[in-house]
Order: structure tokens, then C-alpha cells, then sequence
């Protein structure tokens, strides 16, 4: 059963004639937990959540950090590995932490171009992650994004509390525990415009040029399987 869906769209076009172009890579941060409201599973994680990247339709790649956390511009592939997402049903693992930058590369995603935003409509950008958690909810990205930055939290956190319906006992504060959200965050590699050796994956250099918009596209789909 279809639910409804989120859109979020950012563009951006350079004002300042004195400036001639800029790195730009713009993504959005965001959390998901699909079984935080639900009575039976309120206070857990997302340990066993599924999920699919890249749309399954070609090799997953991660990106390789340097020693200071900077993409070196070269990619690993994740085939083989518990980091790979390509596969259909993969599980949030409670004995692995997860904070990597995944590839899948521009041929199956759109441009981050004006022209290729009015020629790709929304329901046209490929479905490159599915997410499903253990009441039945899944969320399908769509995206002209050619990556994204998955993050699971390994510690609980020391400051903030947990929303009152997601608590066990709503009138106590409560803090979020380890593993209590998975974050996607999609968007060009990291470092494109530094790297060369990315500018294929990514499909263009990341600079915005004078004349140039930029345009980056993540429509979030959700639905409930009745159980």
C-alpha cells in the first residue's frame, strides 16, 4: 500500500560575476528508524533493517579514505564483503559499524544539470536504495545522485533525548542507544572536484561554473506491507 512520498530538491546557480566557478556538492541529512513508532519495537535499532543500494543493477564500489579521513580517489569494490548493499535483503548488522561512502556510478543515475532536471521527471530517476524495517514500512530512493554516505551511529548518544512517542516510558527522558538510526545521504563522491580519477563516477567535475545550475534530486517513496 502506497503511502505518499517526499521530494527534496536543491538547485543553485552563482550570483558573483568576480567568482568563475565552485565545488558544490550539496546532500541532505537525514535519519530512519521504521520501527520507532511502533509499540513493539520502540526502543530499538536498526539491526536488521534490509536495505539495497545502487538499484542492483551494477557492482557496488566504497570510496578509500586516507589516514586524516580524505578520499584518496580510488574505489574498492564491495562484492564478497558484508558492505554489499547491491544485493537484495542485506541486513543492518549488529556487529559491524558502518560509516562509508558508497559508488555506483552515473550511468545509472541523471545528470546534475538544469537541462537533464526538466527532461528526467520525478517518477523517471532511478530507484537507487530501498530501505525496509520490521513493521511492514519500506522507503524506495529515487535520485539523479550518483552515491551515498551511509552511516550508522556505534555509540548512544550522550546529549538529547528520544522524541516522546518513540519512548518506552513517554512521561522519562530516554537517549538514543548505538545503532538507533541508519543515515543515507546522497550525493556526488566526496572530493570529486580534487580527485580526477572520480570524475567519471561522479559524471562531471563538481564545479559549478557561471551559466551552470546545479540540481540534486531525492524523492523519498513509502509503503506498507500489511502483515
Amino acid at each position: 500500500m502506497e503511502l505518499g512520498r517526499i521530494h527534496v530538491q536543491y538547485r543553485a546557480r552563482l550570483v558573483d560575476d568576480a567568482t568563475t566557478a565552485t565545488p558544490l556538492n550539496l546532500t541532505q541529512h537525514w535519519g530512519f528508524n521504521l520501527g520507532a513508532s511502533s509499540v513493539a519495537h520502540r526502543g530499538t535499532g536498526v539491526d536488521g533493517h534490509a536495505l539495497q543500494l545502487g538499484g542492483g543493477a551494477r557492482p557496488l564500489y566504497r570510496l578509500v579514505l586516507d589516514t586524516d579521513g580524505i578520499p584518496t580517489g580510488a574505489l574498492e569494490s564491495c562484492a564478497g564483503t558484508r558492505y554489499d548493499w547491491s544485493r537484495p535483503n542485506q541486513q543492518i548488522r549488529a556487529d559491524t559499524d558502518y560509516d562509508h561512502f558508497y559508488v555506483w556510478g552515473p550511468s545509472t543515475a541523471a545528470s546534475n544539470s538544469e537541462t537533464a532536471g526538466r527532461r528526467n521527471a520525478i517518477d523517471r530517476n532511478p530507484v537507487m536504495a530501498t530501505l525496509s524495517g520490521p513493521t511492514g514500512l519500506t522507503l524506495r530512493f529515487r535520485t539523479n545522485q550518483t552515491g551515498v554516505q551511509m552511516f550508522v551511529p556505534p555509540n548512544a548518544c550522550k546529549e538529547g533525548a528520544r522524541k516522546v512517542r518513540h519512548r518506552i516510558e513517554p512521561t522519562k527522558p530516554e537517549l538514543d542507544g548505538r545503532h538507533h538510526a541508519i543515515f543515507l545521504e546522497f550525493s556526488a563522491p566526496h572530493a570529486t572536484f580534487l580527485r580526477p580519477t572520480l570524475w567519471n563516477w561522479a559524471g562531471h567535475d563538481t564545479l559549478l561554473r557561471q551559466g551552470e545550475t546545479y540540481q540534486s534530486v531525492v524523492t523519498v517513496e513509502l509503503s506498507q506491507q500489511v502483515l
